[in-house]
């Protein structure tokens, strides 16, 4: 094929975390515009961990410095970490494959920018995934990360530096004020296991009523996901309707994943707290969520409602890809998705003012289906996976 480019990859572990689904999203991209693509990993089976992509007939994965270990008695990660980064680089440098890569795309610690860069006049992309930052629950818009002397100079040397949406360039730019400004790639949703089929929505939720209105919010089981703002907000829908027999009709599913300790008590507090209202009976919890029951809960929502303080954009993504209705507060990510009035509705949070935007959604189905038919052009505009293939082929193989 013509201008069939080879691009690698250095990751240190393949496994089922957002980073390493957002940087296999972009590796499967440059194979759909036609380039080789090659991706060195330090530990993890591609066949047991990520199920949600299929890739291994597609994308090259090798293993280079799988004889570091992860720790050393159980500390010393970074310094483990720096060493794997260190090793890959060489590698890629001093051996490099038949096929000399044209542009190189790393997620490990930035002594491989130094490494490749000083040795080598390879074009080079850094994912700054702020690792550090990411789990802390208090991330949000306004959080400034602080990087070593060493991390700062040799940043300074990634031809372009990634970041998965709008709210981490800003921290980015705080960040680093004397870089200029990342690309912002949005991880895109629309390939590998969300393309499966439906799933009947009785065998995910089977107590709902045949003429069911569900109303849904999705995201992980913690304080930040303000679950019980939601649960507010539809106790305040209920009383607005009065009539106790179409009320009846409504049903809320609250659904997240739990993966720890501390989302294991947030989901018992959220049960709880469901428990003691008049509206229990019409709430469902769902403490695990498979992409296709993810896929299926939004497809079946009149209404999807997220009160979330967090930073990440993937159900936003989700919902302008199925062009569902959507009520949120004006915090955080989803004002730089959502466009008010256009492809959702964005409000204070407040329950009042949310349940009376979703009841107008719900009374006036020209209105959805208005902001529906945009959510989509919207979504495969921006923020689809041939978006992001068009994106990515306008920067990278560009002369330095």
């Amino acid at each position: 094929m013509e201008n069939r480019e080879h691009v690698v990859f250095l990751h240190e572990t393949l496994a089922k975390k957002t980073m390493d689904k957002y940087l296999l999203n972009i590796a499967l991209a440059y194979h759909d515009m036609g380039h080789k693509v090659t991706l060195m990993v330090s530990h993890g089976n591609p066949k047991e961990m990520i199920e949600e992509f299929e890739f291994l007939d597609k994308i090259d994965v090798q293993y280079c410095g799988s004889w570091i270990p992860r720790t050393f008695l159980g500390l010393c990660h970074r310094t483990m970490s720096t060493l794997k980064a260190a090793w890959m680089a060489l590698r890629i440098v001093l051996s490099p494959p038949t096929q000399k890569p044209t542009l190189i795309v790393t997620d490990v610690h930035t002594i491989a920018l130094f490494i490749v860069h000083s040795l080598s006049k390879y074009k080079i992309f850094h994912y700054e995934n702020f690792r550090r930052l990411r789990a802390k629950e208090e991330l949000c818009q306004h959080t400034c990360f602080m990087p070593t002397f060493h991390h700062a100079k040799f940043m300074k040397m990634a031809n372009e530096v990634l970041v998965e949406n709008s709210l981490f360039a800003e921290i980015f730019s705080r960040s680093f004020p004397a870089l200029k400004k990342p690309l912002v790639v949005y991880r895109s949703i629309d390939i590998g296991s969300w393309d499966g089929p439906e799933v009947d929505i009785k065998r995910i939720i089977p107590d709902l009523e045949d003429n069911f209105v569900m109303l849904l919010t999705i995201n992980k089981f913690k304080a930040s996901s303000n679950f019980k703002l939601v649960m507010d907000v539809f106790e305040v829908l209920l009383s607005s309707i009065g009539d106790t027999q179409r009320s009846r009709n409504y049903h809320l599913v609250v659904a997240g994943t739990c993966k720890s300790p501390q989302e294991d008590l947030q989901y018992d507090q959220v049960v709880n707290s469901a428990k003691t209202r008049k509206c229990g009976s019409q709430m469902t919890i769902l403490k695990t969520l498979p992409t296709i029951h993810e896929k299926s809960l939004i497809q079946n929502a009149s209404v999807v409602i997220c009160c979330a303080r967090n930073i990440q954009a993937d159900l936003y993504l989700k919902v302008l890809c199925l062009g569902k209705s959507i009520v949120a507060t004006n915090r955080g990510i989803v004002t730089k998705i959502i466009k008010n009035r256009l492809t959702g509705i964005l409000v204070e949070p407040e329950p009042t003012c949310m349940a009376s935007e979703i009841a107008r959604l719900i009374a006036s189905p020209y209105v959805s289906t208005f902001m529906s038919e945009i959510a989509k052009d919207c979504f495969k505009e921006l923020y689809s996976f041939k978006s992001l293939c068009r994106q990515l082929k306008n920067v990278s193989f560009r002369k330095k």
